[in-house]
C-alpha cells in the first residue's frame, strides 16, 4: 500500500486534471499520465492503465451531466464511436510493442499548439448558438477517417479527446459545449473498452488507482457544471490554455 502522501498527491492531481480536462473538452490522460511517471515506479503498461481507469470515471461522471442537458443526431454518434473505438484499438495494440514513442509525442503536441493559435485567430468559432445540421454520407466519412487518425495516437497515449472537441467545433461548427457532449460519450465507449483490456493484461495498484477514481469523480463534477455556468466563452479559453500547457510541456522536454 502506498504511503498517505502519495495517496493524497494522486487524489489531488486526478481531482485538478479531471476538473480540466472535464471543462476543456478532454486531455485528462495527457496531463495526469506525466505526474504518475514520476510519482510511482510501476511499467509504462500498468500506469496507463490507472490512468484509464480514472478518465474512464471523469468520462461517466461528465455524460451522466450531458445528457440531460443535450440532444444527440445518432448517425453522427455511431460513427465517432465506431472510428475511435478502432483507432484506439490499433494504438492499443501498438503499445505491446515498447517502440519510441518521441515522434507520435511531437506530432502530437505541435498539432494541439497549432489548434491553440487556430482558435485564437478565430474568435467567434463555437460561440455561436448550436443549430441542427444536416450531416451528409461525405461529411461523416471525413469525420471517420480523423476520428481513426487521432484515436490511435489515443491508444497509445490517451487525453486526444480534445482534438475531437475541435474538430467538431471547426468543421460542424458545433459549440464548445455540444462538442463536448458529443466527445465525452463517445469516450464513454472507448475507454470503457480499452480499459477492461488494459486490466486484462495488467496489474494494478488498488490503493492508488482508487485516489485516482475519486479524485477524477470530484474533478468531473465540478470542471462539467462549471461549463455551464461559465459557458462557451470561458471554455474555449480553458481549451487554449490546456492544450498550449501540454503541447509546450512536451516539446520543451519538461
Amino acid at each position: 500500500m502506498p504511503d498517505l502522501i502519495t495517496l493524497l498527491f494522486g487524489f489531488a492531481a486526478a481531482l485538478v486534471s479531471s476538473l480540466a480536462a472535464s471543462f476543456a473538452g478532454g486531455g485528462n490522460s495527457l496531463v495526469l499520465f506525466p505526474l504518475l511517471l514520476l510519482l510511482s515506479p510501476g511499467s509504462y503498461l500498468s500506469l496507463f492503465a490507472s490512468v484509464k481507469v480514472s478518465a474512464t470515471v471523469m468520462i461517466y461522471v461528465s455524460m451522466m451531466i450531458h445528457r440531460v442537458r443535450q440532444a444527440f443526431f445518432l448517425p453522427l454518434m455511431a460513427v465517432l464511436v465506431a472510428s475511435s473505438v478502432l483507432g484506439t484499438a490499433i494504438g492499443t495494440y501498438l503499445l505491446q510493442y515498447q517502440f519510441d514513442e518521441y515522434l507520435f509525442q511531437h506530432v502530437l503536441a505541435v498539432t494541439l499548439v497549432a489548434v491553440s493559435v487556430y482558435l485564437l485567430v478565430s474568435p467567434r468559432l463555437g460561440l455561436h448558438k448550436a443549430e441542427h445540421r444536416n450531416i451528409s454520407n461525405g461529411v461523416l466519412l471525413a469525420v471517420f477517417f480523423y476520428c481513426l487518425g487521432i484515436n490511435i495516437l489515443n491508444g497509445i497515449f490517451g487525453g486526444t479527446g480534445v482534438l475531437m472537441t475541435i474538430f467538431l467545433v471547426a468543421f460542424l461548427r458545433f459549440s464548445f459545449t455540444q462538442a463536448i457532449a458529443y466527445a465525452m460519450f463517445t469516450y464513454l465507449f472507448v475507454n470503457t473498452v480499452q480499459t477492461g483490456y488494459l486490466l486484462s493484461l495488467v496489474e494494478l495498484d488498488y490503493w492508488l488507482t482508487g485516489s485516482f477514481v475519486l479524485g477524477s469523480a470530484c474533478g468531473a463534477w465540478i470542471g462539467t457544471h462549471l461549463q455551464y455556468l461559465k459557458g462557451d466563452v470561458w471554455v474555449k479559453r480553458g481549451a487554449i490554455v490546456l492544450m498550449m500547457l501540454i503541447g509546450g510541456k512536451i516539446l520543451l522536454g519538461g
